[in-house]
């Protein structure tokens, strides 16, 4: 490649990144924006509905698992934890606070428990599954580029076939010229030894008949 053609593709190859990684940078904002807008939006419940009303805080206490299930699968065991952590947080003064019998406030902690090892255990699978999806796909590419380097020697190997049958048949018809050159060789030279001795014969002659 010229230094002109670099120049020339050097731009494009710089726009193409910069939009992918915009792209990337505003897929990722909006992920945190919706697990932002889901906590926020659950805790706001939380606190402005009566503690009296215990199915929708029940409810709503399940509803953290969305925005922490999201985090785990979308940004691996740092995002579920944090996420978990965070609800634990802005949750942990609803779930001591109000609540008249005393197994509520148990469930209430085993319930901030279980937010954490969701958020850890979900991040950890999704992990695993994208490092097994990167594994699959450069096994793929390897797959891709031994069966393209077959395809090339078989390619080469074929040629050198072709080109060594082309240079049999090329010996074969060498050595068959040579053979009948030869046979026509031995005619020609008896014919020309005959003549030879003709023509002594009639220079024999001709001296004979002028004595």
């Amino acid at each position: 490649m010229t230094s002109k053609s670099f120049r020339e593709t050097g731009p494009t190859f710089k726009n193409t990144l910069g939009h992918s990684t915009d792209g990337f940078r505003n897929d990722r904002f909006r992920k945190i924006a919706v697990i932002v807008f889901l906590v926020v939006g659950a805790t706001a419940l939380h606190y402005g509905i009566d503690v009296q009303a215990g199915a929708v805080h029940d409810v709503l206490t399940r509803s953290y698992y969305i925005p922490i299930v999201l985090a785990g699968l979308w940004f691996g065991p740092i995002g579920g934890l944090v996420t978990s952590v965070c609800v634990t947080i802005v949750f942990f003064p609803h779930a001591i606070h109000g609540w008249d019998a005393p197994y509520t406030l148990i469930f209430r902690l085993i319930e901030i428990l279980m937010y954490n090892v969701i958020g850890l255990l979900t991040g950890l699978m999704s992990a695993t599954t994208k490092k097994a999806l990167i594994a699959e796909k450069s096994a793929r590419i390897e797959q891709e580029r031994a069966y393209e380097d077959l395809k090339e020697n078989t390619e080469l190997l074929i040629a050198t076939e072709q080109q060594l049958r082309r240079s049999e048949r090329l010996a074969a018809l060498g050595n068959m010229s040579a053979g009948l050159a030869h046979e026509i060789r031995n005619p020609l030279a008896t014919i020309k030894t005959s003549v030879e001795i003709l023509q002594d014969r009639r220079v024999a002659s001709d001296q004979d008949g002028s004595t």
